[in-house]
């Protein structure tokens, strides 16, 4: 089949996964994003204060500032997404604040947008491999990557900035092969699109400008960086204008100090539930072709760009103490590098390709079939069609309870009913603690309301107090909790001072001389917080310790 067909038949395929998918992720972050679009076409301006809010769908999406009502998440889909939302609106009268007119368009423009990335996973495919090749390499990397199984599910801020990411290493390689040095401008102003969709991409125009600088493009480089400093600078006087202040709240510096940094390493790359080699093993490759891998890096060093790129970004999402990305499927915070990544695989694959007679040749290819199989069904099929894979976040809910994406008896991308059900009732079976609701609880002060599974402190101390049964105590007391950021946490009993705990979302063991508990009597618990603060959601506590649950033995 001509490779144009075969082309508009992959890219309709992808089309109709998306449009047919079972799970999708309508109601989380993407909530909000249409409908700042159709009040830019409406109303000529971001806010939202035309629109009935009051809607319980609603719920972090939407913040208050300077009295007025905004998108929390970046503006960059939102802006992409208005030619969608005019066509939705005024062609076929939806209405974006209506759930299911959202979900419809939502969808819609997920579809078109995976379609399109895969054009351009084709079209930077073909700077090393045929036509024909190129087409069933990009197909495939789509269908056993997050692009299927994140991309799929929802209009995600990772959906458009993924394709300006594609755009512009396309064009980034179009000039580097002195087809065209006049794309400098579009370069740069997708470079910026990119930005403006998802700040983590910031790192993408960084390291593109000195791709392009170091592979003697350095007029184009310079200009490039021009167009995406203008454009910056133009954003700077907007958010200056609109929001009072230098960048929206989204795009402002978070705080990085999570103290589980190694162990979000670990997660992001290897956990049966956010591994990006577990959920996509194919990419196992690098590993097997560690020397192959130096071998191309130690000829076009400038490639080492791409790798760093990929690095730094998967230090910075470590750092970040909600790691794990909340209900998602796998590791979707590592979609912004899949492009580059991509890139990286061409390359090698074409060198392991150079002598297809060898043993290691021959290895690599039954490893990569099989792989390539295992890495289509965890994510197009387990990821976009089973419904218990999208449950398993849920229930219980993985926020509250992260020890799991370190289970490999239930991983998120093999669940299925049976193992739903043995989850729960090995969940629900467990050695129940006291629970931050417990009816022999009594908040003193520094608490916030009561919420389902926790309850915040507010400010720098909380007091609590706890009538204990007469019985024999060790002397433990194990603390379940989340922090917001790091926080360095005094625990007192009964005025006494046990432990300074640096706390983020694990369960802490503190031992502590039982002689100064009061048996069938009020026993007083204190917390001392380091660094209560703000979160950047909108939310206008000051918060540092959500308390799940805790046990004195």
């Amino acid at each position: 089949m001509n490779y144009r067909k075969l082309l508009f038949f992959f890219a309709l395929i992808i089309f109709t996964i998306v449009i047919v998918s079972k799970n999708d992720t309508v109601d989380s972050d993407s909530l909000g994003t249409l409908l700042t679009s159709q009040s830019i076409i409406e109303h000529k301006t971001i806010k939202l204060d035309n629109y009935n809010l009051t809607s319980k769908r609603y719920f972090y999406q939407i913040c208050k500032k300077n009295e007025n009502y905004y998108y929390y998440f970046p503006l960059g889909s939102s802006v992409s997404s208005i030619p969608f939302v005019f066509i939705a609106t005024k062609i076929f009268s939806l209405n974006m604040n209506d759930k299911d007119d959202d979900a419809k368009v939502q969808k819609i423009i997920a579809g078109i947008i995976s379609a399109l990335i895969f054009l351009f996973l084709f079209k930077i495919a073909a700077f090393y491999f045929s036509s024909n090749i190129s087409v069933y390499l990009a197909f495939v990397f789509w269908l056993s990557t997050s692009l299927s199984s994140t991309l799929g599910t929802g209009l995600w801020s990772q959906n458009f900035a993924t394709l300006y990411s594609a755009i512009a290493i396309y064009l980034t390689l179009y000039i580097i092969k002195d087809k065209n040095k006049e794309t400098w401008f579009i370069l740069g102003l997708v470079l910026f699109l990119a930005y403006l969709t998802r700040p983590t991409m910031s790192l993408l125009s960084i390291f593109i400008v000195l791709f392009l600088f170091f592979n003697h493009k350095r007029a184009i480089a310079m200009k490039t960086a021009l167009v995406v400093s203008a454009l910056l600078g133009v954003f700077v006087l907007f958010s200056i204008y609109e929001y009072k202040q230098l960048l929206p709240d989204y795009y402002m510096p978070k705080r990085l100090d999570s103290n589980t940094f190694y162990l979000a390493l670990y997660g992001n790359l290897f956990s049966p539930s956010r591994g990006l080699f577990i959920y996509s093993p194919f990419l196992l490759l690098f590993l097997f072709n560690i020397d192959k891998f130096y071998i191309i890096l130690k000829k076009n060093k400038t490639l080492l760009f791409f790798l760093t790129w990929i690095i730094l970004h998967l230090i910075v999402i470590s750092k970040f103490p909600h790691w794990w990305a909340g209900a998602s499927f796998g590791p979707r915070f590592m979609v912004d590098v899949l492009i580059p990544i991509y890139i990286l695989f061409l390359i090698l694959l074409y060198e392991i390709t150079k002598d297809k007679n060898s043993l290691r040749y021959k290895l690599n290819l039954i490893f990569l079939i099989s792989s390539v199989i295992l890495s289509v069904y965890i994510n197009t099929y387990q990821g976009l069609f089973n419904k218990y894979t999208k449950i398993w976040s849920s229930n219980p809910n993985i926020d509250e309870y992260p020890e799991y994406l370190f289970d490999w008896r239930y991983p998120q991308f093999l669940h299925d009913k049976h193992r739903q059900e043995e989850r729960l009732k090995e969940f629900h079976n467990r050695k129940e603690p006291t629970i931050f609701n417990s009816r022999k609880i009594i908040y003193e002060k520094g608490w916030s309301h009561l919420e389902k599974n926790y309850i915040w402190s507010i400010g720098n101390n909380s007091l609590l107090s706890i009538k204990l049964e007469e019985k024999n105590y060790n002397g433990t007391f194990i603390l379940d909790t989340i922090s917001l950021g790091e926080q360095k946490i005094k625990i007192y009993i009964n005025n006494n001072y046990i432990s300074t705990e640096v706390l983020s979302i694990y369960k802490s063991e503190v031992k502590f001389d039982p002689n100064i508990l009061k048996l069938n009597a009020l026993n007083t618990i204190k917390f001392g917080y380091s660094n209560p603060h703000k979160p950047n959601n909108g939310d206008k506590r000051e918060l540092a310790m959500a308390l799940k649950s805790f046990t004195i033995e």
